[in-house]
């Protein structure tokens, strides 16, 4: 069965937002996905570079070349 739940973490435990239909001791398998905010990890994509080296990187996306070599696109 695959089920998505809410949960939040509190002293060191997960507490599900909702109840789940399982057994006690059931073993589960958890994925963690964050509420992070895209655009704010993204906001820290170009932290430590050079005016150069971001001006570089955005040429290359707007440009749809290749950043670290290899074919031109046609």
């Amino acid at each position: 069965m695959k089920l998505s739940v809410d949960a939040v973490y509190e002293h060191g435990n997960l507490r599900l937002l909702e109840p789940v239909d399982l057994e006690e001791g059931q073993r589960v398998r958890v994925e963690l996905d964050t509420d992070e905010d895209p655009l704010e990890v993204l906001a820290g994509a170009y932290d430590g570079l050079s005016e150069r080296q971001i001006q570089e990187i955005e040429d290359a996306i707007l440009n749809r070349r290749p950043l670290f070599g290899g074919r031109e696109r046609p």
